[in-house]
């Protein structure tokens, strides 16, 4: 997906534009800024994983840009894929320590819940409004897993084409996913997760339909697949 929004009756420093471009390069699976000892072992987490509040505040340093890009696997969830110049990247500066990083999912726009779409309308109107100030953004960050699996892995999956990786839509009673959560209670794969990386390489919504979706996977076949997995507990930021 592409967006350019901008307010026409703005003149250049004031207009605002968001920006997404399409998914073009791989995405590191773990960027070097969220990375731990354990974390580059296939251990650990993506930082502290949880719940949060971000107020990205208009300025005219802000270059009249939100500077996120986004991307939506399920047309449900909206997830970060980057933090360019404008808004987001002025927020990381003032809070080094708490900053929007990439894989985080926004829950809703100024207290507005809702689909990919409500959400991308309420950021659309925000960019558009001249006179707003303050974007209030209820983000989630996730934690990750990495599961040793062979064969078929019994999930259903949505996704795009051009979307990075895909959402567990539902799981099945046999495969290998079955089989690591019977195994591995605290660390269960569950539907809203989302599919990343297999054998440590982001995937592309088509690349995980060629991979699954479209061939008879050998029972012997085994492979690394990453998750992320989304927690509700409130992160103090």
């Amino acid at each position: 997906m592409a967006w350019m929004w901008c307010d026409p009756c703005c003149n250049s420093s004031t207009a605002r534009t968001h920006d997404d471009d399409s998914p073009g390069a791989a995405v590191d699976v773990l960027p070097e800024s969220r990375r731990s000892d354990e974390t580059a072992q296939g251990k650990g987490t993506l930082g502290q994983p949880g719940t949060f509040s971000v107020n990205l505040e208009w300025d005219a340093q802000a270059l009249g840009s939100l500077g996120l890009k986004l991307d939506s696997a399920d047309d449900v969830r909206l997830m970060v894929l980057g933090v360019e110049k404008g808004m987001a990247a002025r927020y990381n500066e003032k809070k080094p320590q708490t900053p929007i990083q990439v894989y985080d999912r926004i829950l809703s726009v100024n207290g507005v819940q809702g689909a990919a779409s409500d959400l991308e309308r309420h950021i659309e109107a925000f960019c558009r409004d001249a006179n707003a100030e303050t974007l209030k953004l209820r983000m989630a960050r996730p934690a990750h897993t990495v599961v040793d699996v062979s064969g078929k892995m019994g999930l259903e999956l949505h996704y795009k084409d051009s979307s990075l990786g895909a959402v567990v839509a539902a799981l099945e009673d046999e495969g290998s996913i079955a089989g690591w959560n019977l195994g591995h209670p605290e660390a269960r794969i569950c539907s809203g997760d989302h599919l990343l990386a297999v054998n440590g390489h982001a995937q592309r919504g088509l690349e995980v339909k060629q991979r699954f979706q479209n061939r008879k996977l050998p029972p012997t076949e085994r492979y690394t697949v990453t998750f992320l997995r989304f927690a509700d507990a409130e992160l103090t930021m």
